[in-house]
């Protein structure tokens, strides 16, 4: 490996790891604002910043991975794009043009994916993404906090999880148009979101959530089945696709108790806590056990069960159960601290050097 693909394999993974632990710190403090009482700071931190910068964070190393050709380049667009997203919290009053500034540096970086890479469909998809979060933080000027942190999150780290989940899913059981399908979803969300900024309707979001719910079942319970029947039970891969697939179907649950809440008319601190606490976390906890090791160098200790999504389910059902409420934080708490057990490494510790 020469210098300069050093440099731009150093950067992007220390891009990722700044955005993982940043993340991190912003949600155990927005947390800590519920008790505190300071619904500002939970929002701005808990509800835009973790999920933002988590994403970017991510993205550095998923979208330099599809095209490690493109260099340094790349990796500095995607290190820049998170830059931008990560200060958002702590500008609030900048966190618009950071928001435009942080989707247009990441609409060049997948476009050169896009150009320099294999995985073109969910590069294209990403770069879809990112264009309708540009467009969102124009459309959002004059709304109000809480509703322009619902649009600027369909805009970018909710909308993603499409192409990259559904990519992941599709490709790794050898299942056939993906393409159509994606193209399907993310338009359906692009026109929901902008939507959602000029009117604060959400039925063209809930469409949009209802075929990717459809999509992961069509996917995922025929491959669970088949997995079930397959020889290897209780082995680490083995208890890795179960994980993998249970938590598809998790998400199709969560994407579908979405979609229903949203037509029958919830209120935006409902919509909220079902985007963040719901259909984003979902999948972080789906991808991380193979993700978060990988990003920092490190064997993943592979303890894979599903308290981790029974934890999560609970704590987004007492959050939505108003005479329950109080008890949702702790409970989440819980279901984080079950996602480090399935991830944290064994003492022996770090896979080896990461660059």
């Amino acid at each position: 490996m020469g210098m300069a693909a050093m440099r731009a394999r150093r950067l992007a993974l220390s891009a990722a790891r700044f955005g993982v632990a940043y993340a991190t710190l912003l949600l155990a403090t927005g947390l800590a604002m519920v008790v505190a009482g300071d619904a500002y700071g939970h929002v701005w931190l808990t509800g835009l910043g973790a999920p933002l910068s988590f994403y970017a964070g991510v993205a550095a190393a998923y979208i330099y991975s599809m095209a490690p050709a493109a260099g340094l380049p790349l990796a500095a667009l995607l290190a820049a794009s998170l830059a931008a997203y990560s200060l958002e919290p702590i500008l609030p009053r900048l966190f618009l043009p950071l928001h435009l500034l942080g989707s247009l540096l990441g609409l060049a970086a997948s476009l050169l994916a896009a150009r320099r890479g294999r995985a073109r469909t969910v590069a294209l998809g990403l770069a879809a993404v990112y264009l309708t979060g540009a467009a969102a933080a124009v459309l959002v000027r004059g709304l109000g906090y809480i509703e322009a942190v619902l649009v600027l999150l369909y805009s970018v780290p909710f909308a993603a999880i499409y192409p990259v989940n559904l990519f992941s899913l599709y490709k790794t059981y050898h299942r056939g148009g993906l393409a159509p399908l994606l193209a399907l979803v993310l338009g359906l969300h692009a026109a929901g979101t902008l939507w959602r900024a000029a009117t604060g309707e959400t039925l063209v979001l809930s469409l949009a959530a209802l075929a990717y719910a459809a999509a992961l079942l069509a996917a995922a319970l025929p491959m669970l089945s088949r997995h079930l029947r397959q020889p290897g039970r209780g082995s680490t891969a083995w208890r890795a696709h179960l994980y993998f697939l249970e938590g598809q179907l998790v998400a199709a649950l969560v994407a579908a108790a979405y979609a229903a809440e949203m037509l029958a008319g919830a209120d935006p601190i409902t919509e909220a806590h079902l985007v963040d606490m719901g259909f984003i976390a979902v999948h972080i906890y789906v991808h991380a056990p193979l993700m978060i090791p990988i990003i920092y160098g490190l064997r993943s200790g592979k303890r894979y069960n599903p308290t981790p999504y029974l934890l999560l389910l609970a704590s987004l059902a007492l959050r939505l159960t108003p005479s329950l409420q109080a008890l949702a934080a702790p409970v989440f708490a819980a279901s984080l601290a079950a996602l480090a057990y399935v991830m944290a490494p064994p003492a022996t510790g770090r896979r080896g050097r990461s660059g």
